[in-house]
């Protein structure tokens, strides 16, 4: 079910045996999962665990997965990496469409490939077509674009403007991207 590496297992082990006081019992959930942002919830649980929560034993410690969770946290890896716990469920995040085909697809991404991620790439960002569903064209912003606060501009004045102008079956491109996930935006709007 759900794989605790070594590294993370003797993590665990250290900071229980340092806290006695908390128990050696964990508990692990998955908030919002089947979409593409969901967040774990790994910790010391604080009682008992709920009667149905399936249970798993490791040495030293007890995993409590929870109930709701447990389709997403099936194959899922906790690990202990650069100072911190990393959850890996690949069954959280729901599975990606395959990447759109045929002649305006092609159309499409080679103009991305050549003319939009080029000029954003000085900026560490790229765009992905993720769909294409009659005359619209769903795009993706990754990178130094995901959260940037320019987004829009680059979105409206440069990849819809390439994409629209260029690809006639095409009539409006719609960007997919969860900006507030953005980890490294390329430019931050000030909080005035």
């Amino acid at each position: 079910m759900i794989t605790i590496t070594p590294a993370a297992q003797e993590q665990i082990r250290a900071y229980l045996e340092a806290h006695a006081d908390d128990g050696n019992h964990l508990h692990i959930a998955v908030r919002g999962g089947g979409t593409m942002n969901p967040q774990y919830d790994f910790g010391v649980l604080g009682g008992p665990g709920h009667p149905e929560d399936p249970v798993v034993e490791f040495e030293g410690f007890t995993l409590h997965v929870d109930r709701h969770s447990v389709d997403f946290l099936k194959e899922a890896v906790v690990d202990f990496v650069n100072g911190g716990f990393n959850i890996t469920a690949p069954n959280a995040t729901p599975p990606m469409p395959p990447p759109p085909e045929g002649p305006v697809a092609e159309k499409v991404q080679r103009i991305i490939d050549t003319q939009i991620n080029p000029g954003i790439a000085g900026h560490g960002g790229f765009i992905q077509l993720v769909g294409l569903e009659g005359e619209t064209a769903y795009v993706r912003m990754g990178g130094g674009c995901q959260g940037c606060g320019m987004a829009k501009v680059t979105l409206s004045q440069g990849v819809v403007k390439a994409i629209v102008d260029q690809v006639p079956e095409i009539e409006r491109v719609v960007d997919i991207t969860d900006h507030a996930s953005g980890t490294n935006p390329y430019y931050q709007p000030s909080g005035k």
